[in-house]
């Protein structure tokens, strides 16, 4: 299962998974405390309303 956070304390977020017996982290140009693509259906209710 994938995750996302800071996980090297420099404001940007990572994307961490499992790849085979490794274990990965990608650096994103983001802030970490900002994700940086919408939920499913909007929002966390999931009831599409703007």
């Amino acid at each position: 299962m994938p995750a996302v956070g800071d996980i090297d304390g420099d404001g940007d977020a990572e994307l961490i998974f499992a790849a085979g017996r490794r274990i990965v982290a990608i650096n994103l140009d983001g802030d970490a405390d900002d994700i940086e693509w919408g939920q499913f259906q909007h929002d966390a209710t999931h009831d599409n309303a703007p």
